[in-house]
């Protein structure tokens, strides 16, 4: 369902989750997962895909933060000739490298490679054109003398010898290197490449050394740390466009994607409450109470200045310090903009800060939103859920990875059905219009696991890269590294996040929504069971209003004259403090087949349904559900949610 201009629908802080089960066979599962690394911490940076489905990865090799030296022992398969050891066999080894790795669609891998040189180079990009690989990051010292122990360039690049960011063209088995630079700036996020090949870099900087080309939309940084864009020609000899973008205020490029028409979109967060923004856009005026804001900016296929929105960090209930942030963007083949971010605000004691990932739909131009879809735990309690990456299938289906530290992260269709550790990743996929979760699950061990990025294979299922802790990350039967080798280890797998075929898709997953009451309304969902069932399940059940000491009311009504169904009563006398919530549970057996509707009432005495009671007048209030335990019985939920005045 697309929502047009129902801009004040992203300034609710609470959903609604209502879990609408379906259970046709096994949970859905790893297509392949496997570990990838060695005795050092390896951790993946970001994954490209190409046509074929085959996968590349990039990321960083280096010794324990605690000190010590690099053991050197990650899996190298056919590696780039001048880097068959890590630092090129340089002298200091305790620096960091990169590698770089490619599987094949089934999870074998092809090809792995050190790259780097005897000072420390990280990776932060991949990308993959037309056969060939290009990779960004940070070198302490790069040069083109092939018989030096730096970072390898190609002479005839742009800037050949120095430090700071580098972008290095390959062949697609990464044995050739067809053409590497430096380029100025010291922090590089992501990388994009347009329709012919041109590399397109994001980052920061804080505007030392670094020189804007005459067509830069900002020549100048601003203040703090701003944004910048820096594209190349497809052979890196040549700057086409450099230019900030920020405020006077730290402003942070975290992403880049490029549009079907060749515009590319950067995302990110600012602090500057002067960061340009355009005045028709979805969200034109920096919060007042925020000290961080996400913002997309479109710039046009030649690089020049065309749209740009704010989005999240809006005040909420009178809360100070919110902050949001932009990490992942990409495009459909409509061109519509997809974005992933998280959300922090206080903490519900108004202390420790809680964070929750989102996801949200934009119109190209940035000033219309067809969803805004939050996704957390729904406990009360301190903890976080960051989102990292974000894809999009052929459908225009959504899919966000992240981490998460709630053990009550929804979950559809899950391969992983509970938090296994502290943090585990987590994948989520989202009906085309937003309405759904179609598919949610965790992935992880018992330890610490981070930073994952999402591509969607050619089959549409999707495939996850990230770093783990965990000596026990699942793994499929046949992998390529069964065992955890130590410090951290990358990982990646591949899930079927596709329902079986026999079921209606239609009625799968959660349905979100953001219902905010007022007293004398009546909220009434009503969910008929698609076969008969004779298992029981739990309903959860909470209120948050922003109100002190008042009452809310939850009826939970079957049909009884028909006698179907057993229902709980007497939900009446739940206290909701101020940004409080209040859960109550009650077991649910439905029979047969048919419809049980729930009640949430807020109002007058003279207006609740007979047998209600009465309650205090409430203000305002969210309202929270979930139906998280459902038995592993074949059946299909559809939900219908209204809101309506109660006479």
């Amino acid at each position: 369902m697309r929502v047009s201009s129902l801009r004040a629908a992203v300034v609710l802080p609470l959903i609604l989750l209502l879990a609408i089960p379906a259970f046709e066979a096994a949970a859905s599962g790893l297509d392949f997962s496997t570990y990838l690394g060695g005795k050092d911490n390896d951790s993946v940076r970001d994954m490209a895909m190409d046509s074929n489905g085959n996968i590349y990865l990039v990321g960083t090799t280096e010794p324990p933060p605690e000190g010590g030296s690099l053991k050197g022992d990650f899996p190298t398969h056919t590696p780039f000739n001048l880097c068959t050891k890590p630092n090129r066999g340089g002298h200091d080894d305790r620096a960091g490298d990169l590698f770089i790795s490619r599987f094949s669609s089934g999870g074998q891998r092809l090809s792995s490679t050190y790259f780097g040189g005897d000072k420390d180079d990280y990776a932060c990009a991949i990308a993959v054109w037309n056969g060939s690989i290009f990779v960004a990051g940070h070198t302490g010292r790069a040069s083109s003398d092939t018989e030096s122990k730096n970072l390898p360039t190609k002479e005839g690049a742009y800037k050949e010898n120095g430090s700071g960011v580098f972008v290095t063209k390959f062949d697609s088995p990464c044995q050739t290197m067809l053409a590497s630079t430096l380029i100025e700036g010291t922090d590089v996020t992501d990388m994009a490449l347009d329709q012919a090949g041109s590399p397109i870099v994001v980052g920061y900087w804080n505007g030392g050394n670094f020189t804007t080309t005459e067509n830069a939309y900002q020549k100048k940084c601003k203040g703090g740390w701003d944004g910048i864009i820096v594209k190349l020609d497809p052979d890196l000899s040549r700057v086409v466009y450099a230019s900030f973008l920020g405020g006077r205020e730290d402003d942070e490029i975290t992403g880049i994607t490029t549009a079907p028409d060749g515009s590319f979109y950067v995302v990110g967060r600012t602090a500057s409450p002067n960061f340009p923004v355009s005045q028709d856009s979805l969200q034109p005026n920096y919060p007042p109470q925020s000290t961080g804001n996400g913002f997309v900016v479109r710039f046009s296929s030649d690089c020049r200045f065309e749209r740009s929105t704010l989005l999240g960090a809006w005040s909420i209930d009178g809360l100070k310090n919110n902050a949001s942030n932009l990490e992942s963007v990409a495009t459909d083949s409509s061109g519509n903009v997809y974005v992933a971010g998280t959300y922090t605000r206080n903490g519900m004691d108004g202390g420790s800060q809680q964070s929750e990932a989102f996801a949200a739909k934009l119109t190209p131009r940035l000033g219309d939103l067809f969803y805004y879809k939050p996704l957390y735990g729904l406990t009360e309690r301190d903890g976080w859920t960051n989102a990292h990456s974000i894809a999009v299938d052929e459908n225009g289906s959504a899919l966000v990875a992240g981490m998460t530290t709630f053990d009550d992260f929804p979950v559809v269709h899950q391969y992983q059905e509970s938090r296994a550790g502290d943090r585990d990743l987590f994948l989520t996929k989202l009906s085309p219009g937003g309405e759904f979760i179609t598919y949610s699950t965790y992935l992880g061990g018992a330890g610490n696991d981070a930073a994952p990025v999402v591509a969607i294979a050619p089959d549409g299922n999707a495939v996850v890269a990230g770093t783990t802790a965990s000596t026990d990350f699942p793994v499929d039967s046949y992998p390529y590294q069964k065992e955890f080798k130590g410090g951290k280890d990358a990982c990646i797998s591949a899930l079927t996040t596709a329902p079986s075929s026999n079921v209606n898709a239609a009625n799968l997953g959660l349905l979100l929504s953001s219902p905010r009451l007022r007293s004398g309304d009546l909220l009434s969902m009503s969910i008929s069971l698609g076969k008969d069932i004779d298992t029981a399940f739990d309903a959860y059940i909470g209120v948050s209003n922003n109100t002190t000491g008042q009452i809310a009311s939850i009826l939970l009504n079957g049909y009884v004259d028909d006698g179907l169904f057993p229902c709980a009563r007497g939900m009446q006398g739940l206290k909701a403090p101020v940004l409080h919530s209040v859960w109550k549970n009650m077991a649910v057996t439905p029979s047969l087949a048919g419809s049980w509707t729930l009640y949430v009432v807020t109002t007058d005495p003279g207006r609740l349904p007979e047998g209600v009671g009465s309650v205090n007048d409430l203000k305002e209030f969210e309202l929270l559900g979930k139906l998280p335990k459902y038995a592993q019985t074949i059946y299909t939920m559809d939900c219908v949610l209204s809101a309506s005045r109660v006479h």
